[in-house]
């Protein structure tokens, strides 16, 4: 079994949700930590590597491996129907200590946050009544995660997971979350 350190870099701004919003200022907030920092959940990060490894299974020419891979890391349904957790362990995804503190010392917590607004067209390109919409965005940053119990046998396979992996969050088919996942680094073993 491996630890990987790994690195999600945002290249615009991005949205993991929180399901919270700001009464009439903001429709929905980002998740943010006690710090008032912003984080991704490791259950969030599993998901999305499920959903790219899934992808990549239905063009491989090896779906056996990529099945395994699946079921053996993320978990699944055996064959009589109960759901078993998958051995890998993810952890929340968050910037460094040294740049938390440096940004709570400061008092810089704000400048991390962006609102986006958006409304819907009519047919004759008039914005709608009551369509008016705020998000709130984190700003394009780097956040730090470490996958643990991986298996030896599929370090490729979550390396290929995580090249794949190219947005996050909400509205990452509008613009929104473009990232890159990366390895800083193996662990070791656990």
């Amino acid at each position: 079994m491996t630890t990987m350190n790994c690195k999600i870099d945002f290249f615009s701004n991005w949205h993991a949700g929180s399901g919270m919003s700001a009464g009439m200022d903001i429709d929905t907030l980002v998740l943010k930590d006690r710090d008032n920092l912003p984080y991704i959940p490791g259950k969030t990060i599993k998901g999305l590597l499920k959903d790219s490894a899934l992808t990549l299974k239905a063009f491989a020419t090896d779906t056996a491996t990529w099945a395994a891979f699946v079921k053996t890391c993320f978990g699944g349904e055996n064959s009589s129907g109960e759901t078993r957790s998958g051995l890998c362990r993810f952890s929340n995804a968050e910037l460094t200590l040294h740049l938390k503190q440096a940004i709570i010392k400061d008092q810089t917590t704000g400048f991390l946050y962006q609102k986006i607004a958006a409304t819907a067209i009519d047919d004759n390109g008039i914005a709608k009544e009551k369509s008016l919409r705020k998000i709130e965005t984190t700003i394009p940053l780097s956040l730090f995660f470490t996958i643990t119990n991986l298996p030896d046998d599929y370090l490729e396979n979550i390396k290929d997971c995580l090249a794949f992996t190219r947005r996050m969050g909400l509205g990452r088919n509008r613009g929104l979350g473009r990232c890159r996942c990366s390895i800083q680094d193996k662990g070791g073993e656990n």
